[in-house]
């Protein structure tokens, strides 16, 4: 990565249960609703020519009794006693190693190359909170529209965008959402992303999309298996529920369609949209959530539902598909990350 270094140079001369054999959520768009299943950044001034009093400056042949004349000792002549002139290893006055002249490393006017609390990738976010269990993590609700406003401010390097992504998302150049809103909510999750955007949200934040548990993609052709799908795990409980709060449906319990809500809801606002784990929270309805389990014909797995979906659609074992450049009112992603 190249920086834009601000240089600010001073001289001084003055001084991050199950229910086996579901239907195809693709297969049942019109059930959810028309379009398809929920998807609804003049000298020295002491009286002599020169300074104080000494024809070049303060007795010495330089000036000050050191070979480049600013009494610091050191041969670079900026007053700071560093060996570069600035006070910090990199020469640019900001006390840090990366020499863009800001005071923080995460606030320069670079490109980002790395995850966020790195040199110009910005801050990380201050949530979702992801919930320990075990083998893995995952983030306690879906991630909020202000989470992901972080990351839109950061510029990344257009180079880097091939280490940031992965094969199937070459046509990004660009994370911002279908009318993403100016000012997004802090409590409302994100939607109108597409697999890539999540994709790169949670890598940037230091986590994961959630796919297999250890790392990497899920089968797209096990829709239901808790011993190694990360979010499919999480939301029965290990395999023992169907929704995420019990085996039968509750309409009232998640933002789905029968709770009547009809739009987004805050994220973890429902208490008894809780599980399958303790602090867990919105595994059915709100957004439907991607996943990383694709096929060859970049078609990935998003679970949960949304607050379009009914009860048979907003299942932990739901299985829909959509193209990985899919964008909707409806839908929404979470983060998985390694213990």
């Amino acid at each position: 990565m190249q920086l834009n270094p601000r240089t600010t140079l001073l001289i001084l001369i003055t001084g991050g249960f199950a229910i086996f054999g579901c239907t195809d959520d693709g297969a049942q768009t019109q059930a959810d609703d028309e379009v398809g299943d929920g998807d609804g950044d003049t000298t020295g001034g002491d009286g002599e020519p020169t300074g104080d009093g000494e024809p070049t400056g303060d007795g010495e042949p330089t000036g000050d009794g050191e070979p480049t004349g600013d009494g610091d000792g050191e041969p670079t002549g900026d007053g700071d006693g560093e060996p570069t002139g600035d006070g910090d290893p990199t020469g640019d006055g900001d006390g840090e190693p990366s020499g863009d002249g800001d005071p923080s490393e995460t606030t320069g006017d670079g490109l980002c190359e790395s995850s966020c609390g790195g040199v110009d990738c910005g801050d990380c976010p201050n949530g979702p909170v992801a919930v320990d269990l075990g083998e893995y993590r995952i983030d306690a609700t879906e991630v909020t529209a202000a989470a992901y406003g972080q990351f839109l401010q950061v510029e990344f390097d257009p180079s880097y965008f091939t280490e940031l992504l992965p094969p199937g998302c070459e046509f990004k150049t660009d994370f911002t959402p279908t009318d993403f809103p100016a000012n997004p909510p802090e409590t409302i999750p994100v939607a109108n992303v597409d697999w890539c955007d999540a994709w790169a949200y949670c890598k940037w934040a230091g986590k994961r999309l959630c796919g297999a548990i250890g790392g990497g993609p899920a089968p797209l052709n096990e829709v239901q298996n808790p011993a190694t799908n990360e979010w499919y795990r999480a939301c029965t409980g290990g395999g023992i529920a169907n929704y995420p709060y019990g085996l039968m449906y509750s309409p009232t319990a998640c933002n789905t369609a029968d709770s009547g809500w009809m739009t987004l809801t805050d994220v973890g606002g429902l208490p008894n949209c809780e599980g399958g784990f303790s602090g867990v929270f919105d595994m059915s309805g709100n957004v439907w959530e991607w996943t990383n389990a694709c096929n060859e014909q970049n078609e990935c797995r998003r679970r949960g539902g949304s607050y379009f979906s009914n009860a048979p659609n907003s299942r932990c074992g739901i299985d829909s598909v959509r193209g990985r450049d899919f964008r909707d009112k409806s839908q929404g992603f979470r983060c998985c990350a390694d213990n």
